[in-house]
């Protein structure tokens, strides 16, 4: 279990905010209708660090990274998630239930709050781009993500903290009547289901040798890399380069996409681009490789091609 600040521990205990007008609580709403968004939009926003850095004491911070880098650096009064924490490795209905009232519980205790803008950051992996999916499919506002991650902040000459914090964390409330937006979790059920319909296309985001050893049918590879430049500070790449690129790939706008990796980290990062890059309809298969590979009955296919 990881500490945190006694600045975060005090934002924990804070009011619960309600988002909206519904009334459903997010641990019942998995049914296969989603509600609308109780946001305007569900598409994420960058932040340069310069930027950020004038929004200091406005925003909630948080460092989607493992015990070892959170320790190493981070910006001051960061909150932690670590994006191993998140996996679901069964996409069952049953499942996905109780691995989503356990990110509720998780989200809670670490003391993020509604009632001011998060920003999720990495150490320079685009992984941050996890925490911006799990916490717009909890039915948070999607957080804003810091473009280029740690290494960004640094090179704008801010300041990191280091070091482990040793105060237990304090339970927050649940965020009230936050609506589960099922429509961007896609389940092995639910690919299954379109494998053979024209009209949804599969993004695996692994590297092109992972592709080649196995992917599923029809999936395009499209390396998670790729979505950013190749030097550090890894930022996005702009929004029509991002476009063209899967586009070139035979990813469609007009199409629904779900992405994937391994663990639904890697497959994150696709589904920010994709959204970056104006594409309306996008899901995460959250099970990723892990869950299909090991499922004897589901279809694979190997080499570079979908």
């Amino acid at each position: 279990m990881s500490t945190f600040s006694r600045r975060q521990i005090l934002a924990a205990t804070g009011a619960v905010i309600v988002l909206g007008t519904a009334t459903a609580r997010a641990r019942g709403s998995l049914g296969a209708t989603p509600e609308p968004s109780p946001v305007a939009d569900l598409h994420p926003a960058l932040v340069t660090a310069k930027e950020l850095a004038d929004l200091q004491g406005a925003s909630s911070l948080v460092a989607v990274m493992p015990d070892d880098a959170f320790a190493k650096r981070r910006i001051a009064g960061s909150i932690q998630l670590d994006w191993a924490e998140l996996e679901l490795k069964d996409t069952s209905d049953e499942a996905v239930a109780a691995w989503t009232a356990k990110m509720q519980e998780l989200v809670a205790v670490r003391g993020i709050r509604a009632d001011r803008p998060a920003v999720v950051y990495d150490e320079g992996t685009l992984f941050a781009a996890r925490g911006w999916w799990q916490l717009a499919y909890l039915g948070y506002p999607p957080p804003t993500i810091l473009d280029g991650g740690l290494p960004a902040w640094i090179d704008e000459g801010e300041e990191v903290e280091s070091g482990p914090e040793d105060i237990s964390p304090v339970e927050a409330p649940l965020l009230e009547n936050a609506i589960v937006q099922r429509s961007l979790l896609a389940t092995k059920a639910d690919v299954l289901a379109v494998l053979d319909d024209p009209d949804v296309l599969l993004v695996d985001a692994r590297a092109p040798e992972e592709y080649a050893a196995g992917h599923i049918p029809g999936a395009r590879n499209v390396p998670y890399t790729d979505n950013a430049v190749a030097e550090s500070p890894h930022v996005y790449k702009p929004a029509d380069a991002l476009r063209a690129m899967y586009e070139a790939a035979g990813v469609a706008p007009d199409k629904r996409v779900i992405t994937y990796c391994s663990t639904g980290v890697r497959g994150s990062v696709a589904h920010v681009s994709l959204r970056l890059a104006g594409y309306q309809q996008v899901a995460l298969y959250v099970g990723s490789w892990n869950e299909w590979g090991a499922d004897s009955t589901a279809p694979k296919t190997t080499g570079n091609r979908p």
